[in-house]
């Protein structure tokens, strides 16, 4: 009996829908890498109800947002959402090009976000996230424009 009131619960359960916008990629989607620790989990207050958690801490924990699409060379906007425990920080590169450091502030339970250039390539792109000295924040999603 206990196994179909558990059912029921999660039939009833409501979890945001995955952002499906053009430029938007969720961290969770099936072919990104997620290395180390880095893993999806759970997300309540997530967009697709997930996120990608333990990235950083080591140079073994990181999560790569692959197929990031661009009609052409240049500069693009990317807002990164994440959940941030304070003051946190990953470290991103683009294509295997040097990372710099996107810094965030937020709380622990709300989606922060903060916006950053980037430069991408004609076609696919892939934007590694990690930190290899302290835990990075939890990414839910990247948006470019």
């Amino acid at each position: 009996m206990a196994h179909l009131e558990r059912l029921d619960l999660l039939q009833h359960l409501a979890l945001p829908a995955p952002d499906r916008s053009p430029g938007a990629y969720e961290a969770e989607r099936v072919g990104n890498v997620w290395e180390g620790a880095a893993e999806p989990a759970y997300c309540a207050v997530c967009s697709g109800g997930r996120k990608v958690l333990l990235i950083g801490g080591n140079i073994y924990d990181y999560a790569v947002v692959k197929g990031v699409l661009a009609d052409t060379a240049g500069v693009r906007q990317m807002t990164v959402h994440a959940l941030v425990d304070g003051s946190q920080s990953f470290r991103v590169s683009v294509n295997g090009a040097d990372s710099f450091e996107v810094p965030m502030t937020g709380a622990k339970d709300t989606v922060t976000t903060t916006t950053v250039p980037v430069t991408l390539v004609a076609g696919v792109n892939t934007i590694r996230f990690f930190h290899h000295t302290a835990r990075a924040p939890e990414l839910d999603k990247i948006v470019i424009r």
